[in-house]
């Protein structure tokens, strides 16, 4: 009884997505351009969304620190200050260049989140 009713279920089925994919002239569409189409149309709806979004403030240091020129593209962010005769200079690091083992090379910053 119960292989009579899988053998329909899954005939019925079989029928409903020979229907779904074959056309009037009996071209099948594979399942990759569909699942194409939807991942270009969600692109295409994300791109207008952030096209609309305002871009974020700019942040500048305390009144007294100014930031390095050139100093964020290598190691990280330095700030500089003078206090009196002496110059007090704030260095970041990234959490890339402080953890053991990790190969900046190799990461390509693309699914990592950018921390300090």
């Amino acid at each position: 009884m119960w292989r009579t009713a899988m053998a329909r279920a899954t005939g019925a089925i079989r029928l409903q997505l020979t229907e779904i994919t074959t056309t009037p002239f009996h071209r099948t569409y594979s399942p990759s351009a569909v699942i194409n189409s939807m991942i270009l149309r969600s692109l295409k709806e994300h791109y207008t969304e952030v096209s609309k979004m305002a871009p974020p403030p700019k942040v500048s240091p305390p009144e007294p620190f100014t930031v390095v020129k050139g100093a964020l593209d290598s190691g990280g962010p330095v700030l500089t200050r003078v206090y009196g005769e002496e110059e007090i200079r704030l260095s970041v690091m990234r959490m890339i260049n402080i953890l053991p083992g990790v190969d900046p090379s190799e990461i390509d910053g693309d699914d990592e989140i950018s921390s300090c």
